[in-house]
Formats: C-alpha cells, structure tokens, sequence
C-alpha cells in the first residue's frame, strides 16, 4: 500500500509520538528508586533508636519527595502527550477511513463464521 504525503506524515508523526511516549514512559525514574530502595536500610537507625519511631520514618520517608515530584511531573508530560496521541489518532482514523474498515472487517468475520457453522 502506498501512502500520498499527507498521509505518510500523519502516519510518521503518530509514531514518533508514540515512540516518545514509551521513552517517556521508562526513563530513569524507576531505577532511581530502585536504586534508592536498595541503598535504604533504616534497620540500624531503628535498632539505635530510643525516641518515636515515627520521627524516625517521616524523617526517612522526606528523602523520596523529590522522586514523587518528578513522578507527578513526568504523568502530568505522558498525559498531555496520550491527548496529542489521541487527536493523531483520529485524524489517522480519518484518513485511513478505519470506521469503514473496522465494519468490512466485521462483516467478513461474520461470513467466514457463517460458512464454519454450515459445515456442521
């Protein structure tokens, strides 16, 4: 099948979109944590402590606002770019006249069904 311009250009943009997206999607932030996480052992600090444990873990707990910040902020970028997404989307399914297919599609699917259940 070959695209004219236009439609090689929605197409194009559409996967570049969904390509940020997932690169947007996986960047460091979990390794951080996970990172975190694995350098973060309060067992010492809690054998050692004499006062409220509670202190202890806000004061413990403080050290991954920052990462849920960055967490806040990277959803807030990934939801903008599902309402980009979203409106290539259509177009491409404009374009591509996908309402129409998805109804041919069905159609035969119907008849291919319809020529099993014959057999038997």
């Amino acid at each position: 099948m070959s695209l004219d311009a236009n439609e090689d250009a929605v197409v194009g943009v559409l996967k570049q979109s969904l390509r940020e997206l997932e690169t947007l999607g996986t960047q460091s932030l979990e390794d951080m944590l996970k990172e975190m996480k694995r350098k973060d052992d309060i067992l010492p600090k809690l054998m050692a402590s004499t006062g409220s444990h509670d202190d202890l873990f806000s004061k413990e707990i403080s050290k991954y606002e920052h990462i849920c910040q960055e967490i806040a902020s990277n959803l807030e970028v990934q939801e903008q770019f599902l309402m980009h997404i979203q409106a290539q989307n259509d177009e491409f399914a404009s374009i591509f006249n996908l309402k129409d297919y998805k109804g041919i599609a069905w159609q035969m699917q119907i008849m291919q069904s319809s020529s099993v259940l014959s057999v038997f």
